[in-house]
């Protein structure tokens, strides 16, 4: 059974240490090239097994990637240019700590909705449905009215990237600019979004970007055939979602299946996990569905709102 596991932040390297070594007893680990070639060349992989990682946290440098070149394990980091040029974090990285109820309060102030009906679902779920500049126009609205000032940074630089990239061993893929749901966006903010992270990274580091990973990354939701078809245009190659499955190249390239690790899970719950295969892939799109439900809800009733 070939796979790909995602991960974001890690703050326990031995958890991660163990959990590589683990891996690397089950399964072969292969490079995002020897996966590409599973459809450009219809190389045939046998319980293989590739790593990627989103978003380009701070604990990418200094805690998982010395891990990977000490067991040369190859990976795929995926990154915004701006948040690495800028020195800026990704709105849910901004929100963490804010107290949830008063969030709630100024999003349905600004939505003009009533309180009690959003009040029961999390404060990242709520702004899922919401367009990247609302989001941002929020959390600036928090920031004025408690005194809250802009969180130091939290992912990778410019010259840590251009290090990693050159290595060799991780290879870099594009994960937008401002991590939107891409789908929430207009054709043209979600043409930039693609383009430019793209052709973002693409300047900064000298080479061709050929990967890609959508934000939240489950299909129908929070992409779809005209991100896809974005991503195309731009030359891109494999992208990544992270609807739970298996990989083989029967199924859309520009749409790969990944499987997620809770953060510090016991050693017996990975090998549960690896052990169920797909049982736990089904087990695991059921609670995905669960926020995908809520959504749902959510935009239904912001949708009455503006009907009014």
């Amino acid at each position: 059974m070939n796979k790909v596991f995602n991960f974001h932040g890690v703050s326990n390297a031995s958890w991660f240490e163990g959990l590589l070594i683990t891996l690397k007893s089950n399964y072969t680990m292969i490079s995002i090239d020897e996966l590409l070639n599973s459809y450009t060349k219809n190389k045939k992989n046998a319980n293989s097994c590739h790593i990627t990682f989103d978003d380009g946290h701070i604990s990418f440098y200094e805690i998982i990637y010395p891990i990977l070149k000490k067991h040369e394990i190859p990976s795929t980091l995926f990154v915004s240019p701006y948040i690495c040029r800028e020195r800026t974090n990704f709105w849910f990285q901004e929100i963490k700590g804010y107290n949830a109820i008063e969030i709630k309060k100024i999003t349905c102030n600004f939505l003009n909705i009533k309180l009690a009906l959003l009040d029961q679902y999390p404060v990242a779920t709520i702004l899922k449905c919401l367009k990247i500049d609302e989001i941002w126009s929020i959390i600036e609205m928090y920031k004025k009215k408690f005194d809250v000032a802009a969180k130091e940074p939290c992912n990778i630089d410019l010259a840590q990237l251009k290090e990693i990239d050159s290595y060799g061993l991780v290879k870099i893929g594009a994960h937008t600019l401002n991590h939107p749901i891409l789908a929430n966006e207009s054709d043209e903010r979600c043409n930039s979004e693609i383009a430019e992270s793209i052709n973002g990274l693409k300047e900064i580091l000298g080479h061709e970007i050929k990967y890609f990973a959508y934000p939240n990354g489950y299909p129908g939701i929070d992409f779809g055939s005209r991100e896809i078809h974005i991503l195309e245009l731009n030359n891109c190659e494999i992208a990544f979602s992270c609807e739970p499955g298996s990989f083989n190249a029967k199924k859309d390239p520009l749409s790969i299946n990944r499987m997620g690790f809770s953060h510090n899970s016991s050693s017996l719950s990975i090998r549960i996990k690896l052990s169920m295969g797909e049982y736990w892939d089904r087990l695991r799109d059921l609670s995905t569905k669960g926020e995908i439900k809520s959504r749902i809800e959510i935009g239904s009733k912001i949708l009455k709102r503006t009907n009014h």
